[in-house]
Order: C-alpha cells, then structure tokens, then sequence
C-alpha cells in the first residue's frame, strides 16, 4: 500500500524503527509536497531518530468543489463549510486503503500503540476519521488547520460508542486561516472534548492556512511524547 498512496518516506536517522507516523497532505497536494512544505518551514528534514515518517498522497478522483476535476484529494466533498453533509461512502472506501497501510507497519514489527496518524487541512480531517472510527488503538492523531462537518459521523461513533477507549488528539489551527475559520477548528475541538475525546487544541498567532516551524516543533515534541524512543 505504500507504493498504492506513492509514499515518500523518512526514514528514522539512527537506523532503528520502532514506530511510524503517517502525514497526509491537504487537498490537491501530494506526499512529495508536504514534505517539502515542512522542509522550508523548518529549514531541515522533518525526521525522528526512532520514528519512520510517510507521506502518502491520496489517489486522483473527481472532486465536487473543482467541479468534479480530478484532483489529489483523500475524499469528495460538496461544501467547505461545517454546514455541509459528509461524503461518508468516500471517506469510508479511503480508511479502508489506509488501514491496509497502516497494517503493513504492524506487520513489519511496529505495534499499533506506535504509530501516530496526522495530516494537515483535508489530511488532518481524514485522519480524524481514520483515528477515531477506524483505528482506535493508534498512538495519537495530529490535526492541524482543518474542521468536521457539525453532522460528521465521528461524533455520531463518540456518542454510540462511549466504551471504546480512542486516541489522543493533538489539533492546532492559525488565527489568521484564510481558508477553514478559526471558529470552526474551535468547534469541532469543543464538540470532540464533550463527547469525551482527550483532545488538545492549540491556537497559533498569525498563522495562514499553512504549517510553520512553531506548529512543527509542538508536533514533533508531541509525537516523541506519544511514541517515546525505545
């Protein structure tokens, strides 16, 4: 399934492997992007000692907000606004690629408990899905500059399924996010936390639609803490 999503891939700089953190990119992007865009923001790779990064990139499909164009996009949508109703049967279909990538990982030898799912923008919110509804037993989800539709179907799990224990959350958004309000990472945060989601929301000060160093360091230091070396 790497090869599947044209994974670029980190691997860990001390030559030992004992977790993995998947970073998926924002709509239209690609794995290669992504890299590079928090390569520029941090003026170095963004690599652990013990930590493999992959940076998949999500198939070509028809996407309604490019007037159903084809676009590197991890699900369709038909609003960018909470207002708007969840293509379940896209998002469904893309966890079920990416739970075969993510057992790979765990048929390599590294536990589930050790493997971050995180993303930024459309990544992040896919990776909300794929934590929260699919893999459970995930280390932690990285959620930056993105929101959930107010009828999303991960607060309908987090209502019905109040027993099952979920993955902490890490979500920071900019306050200057030209593209997904502030507000609405604000509420989406505010309804995870009530219904009992460990979630932390960080606000960043004059941050766009984009990731910096500042939101970087506090995602590198979070997942060193969630997967500590071993």
């Amino acid at each position: 399934m790497l090869k599947a999503f044209r994974s670029v891939i980190s691997e860990p700089t001390s030559g030992r492997w004992t977790g993995s953190f998947v970073f998926m990119h924002g709509s239209g992007g690609t794995g290669h992007d992504l890299q590079d865009d928090i390569k520029e923001g941090l003026h170095h790779d963004f690599n652990f000692s013990h930590i493999r990064v992959i940076f998949p990139t999500a198939p070509l499909q028809p996407y309604r907000l490019l007037g159903g164009a084809l676009s590197n996009v991890w699900f369709d949508r038909s609003s960018l606004s909470p207002r708007g109703t969840e293509c379940l049967s896209s998002i469904n279909q893309m966890a079920l690629q990416l739970k075969k990538m993510v057992q790979e990982e765990v048929d390599a030898g590294v536990p589930e408990n050790r493997i971050v799912i995180g993303g930024f923008s459309m990544g992040a919110s896919m990776a909300l899905h794929l934590g929260l509804r699919f893999l459970p037993n995930v280390a932690g989800i990285v959620s930056s500059s993105t929101f959930l539709y107010n009828t999303s179907e991960i607060y309908t799990v987090l209502e019905n399924e109040k027993s099952i224990r979920r993955p902490p959350v890490l979500m920071c958004h900019g306050d200057q996010d030209e593209l997904i309000d502030l507000h609405w990472g604000k509420q989406t945060y505010k309804r995870l936390s009530e219904l009992g989601a460990d979630a932390t929301f960080k606000t960043m000060p004059g941050l766009g639609h984009s990731l910096n160093s500042q939101v970087l360091d506090i995602v590198r230091s979070w997942v060193m803490e969630k997967v500590p070396d071993s």
